[in-house]
C-alpha cells in the first residue's frame, strides 16, 4: 500500500504483472497512463484500477496533486501462465493488454482481502494468498487478454467427487501443523490450482483457507482448555507468527481472549 501525491514519471517495469488499485481515491481528480501513443485517462475514485503486464512500462504517469491511497498487486507472470495452460482451458501463450478501469470489482475485492490479511493475520495466510493470485490470474486472462477463453467465461464450477475430497481432507489433517499450499492441496487432488479452489469450494461450502482456518481453531480451542501445551506453541502451530497475532485473531473469531475462553468453560 503506498500514498502518492500529485506525480509525473514513468512506471513500474519488471518482470511481474503489477495491479493497481486505489483504495482512497478523490472525485475531482484524474489520471492518465501512457503506453506508447496510447494513453489511458481515468478518473481517480476509489476502486480505479490499472494492470500493467510484466516487462511493460508505462512511458507517463500523471495523477492528480490530491493524495491518494493506492494498492499494488504484483502477480508472477508464471502463475498467468499456469493458469492459461491448464488443460480444461488450453489456450495458447497469454498475452496481457495494458489498461486502466474506473472500476474493477474483483481486483477491488482480493486487493482489500489480501490487505486485510496483511493488517489482520490469520491462520491461512498463505493459502489466502495463493487463491488471490489464481483466481487474480483467471480474471486478468477473462478481462484483460488478447483473446477470453471460453473455458473461463463459462465459469464452470464443478464439487470434486468423494474420492479426491475424501484425499485432501486427510492431507489437511495430517498437515495441520505444517505452511500448507494451494499448489499442494491441487496436487493431492490430481488438478490444477485454479480449478481445485473453485471445485473445493463447491463441494465443501467455503474456500480451502477458510476450512484450514477452522480445523485449525478447533483444534487450539480444545488445546486450550487442556491446557497442556504453552499459548505460544498452539499459536505456532496454527500458522501464526507470533502468539499476540493469534490472540487478536482469536479474541476476532471467538470473542474472547484465549484466557478468558479457558476460564469460561472451567467455570
Amino acid at each position: 500500500m503506498r500514498a502518492h501525491a500529485g506525480t509525473e514519471g514513468p512506471g513500474y517495469n519488471g518482470e511481474q504483472i503489477e495491479i493497481v488499485f486505489l483504495l482512497e481515491g478523490v472525485r475531482d481528480g484524474r489520471a492518465t497512463c501512457k503506453f506508447g501513443s496510447r494513453e489511458h485517462p481515468v478518473p481517480t475514485h476509489t476502486g480505479t484500477a490499472w494492470v500493467c503486464p510484466a516487462e511493460v512500462r508505462a512511458d507517463e504517469i500523471r495523477t492528480t496533486r490530491s493524495p491518494l491511497m493506492a494498492g499494488h498487486i504484483y502477480i508472477p507472470q508464471s502463475s498467468l501462465d499456469a493458469v492459461a495452460s491448464d488443460e480444461a482451458v488450453a489456450c495458447r501463450k497469454p498475452v496481457l493488454r495494458s489498461a486502466a478501469t474506473p472500476r474493477d470489482t474483483m481486483i477491488d475485492y482480493f486487493g482489500r482481502t489480501v490487505l486485510a490479511e496483511m493488517e489482520r493475520e490469520t491462520s491461512a495466510g498463505r493459502l489466502l494468498a495463493d487463491a488471490a493470485v489464481t483466481m487474480l490470474s483467471a480474471h486478468l486472462l477473462q478481462n484483460y487478454a488478447e483473446f477470453t477463453p471460453a473455458s473461463i467465461a463459462r465459469d464452470q464450477r464443478r464439487p470434486l467427487d468423494p474420492s479426491r475430497l475424501s484425499r485432501v481432507v486427510a492431507h489437511i489433517e495430517h498437515h495441520l501443523d505444517d505452511d500448507i499450499s494451494l499448489a499442494s492441496l491441487a496436487r493431492v487432488a490430481c488438478m490444477s490450482a485454479f480449478h481445485f479452489s473453485r471445485s473445493f469450494a463447491a463441494a465443501i461450502g467455503v474456500p480451502p483457507h477458510r476450512y484450514v482456518s477452522q480445523l485449525r481453531l478447533e483444534r487450539a480451542k480444545s488445546e486450550i482448555v487442556a491446557g497442556k501445551v504453552p499459548l505460544a506453541e498452539i499459536a505456532l502451530r496454527s500458522g501464526f507468527s507470533s502468539q499476540s497475532a493469534f490472540t487478536r485473531a482469536f479474541r476476532r473469531r471467538v470473542g474472547l481472549s484465549p484466557g478468558e475462553y479457558r476460564r469460561s468453560l472451567r467455570g
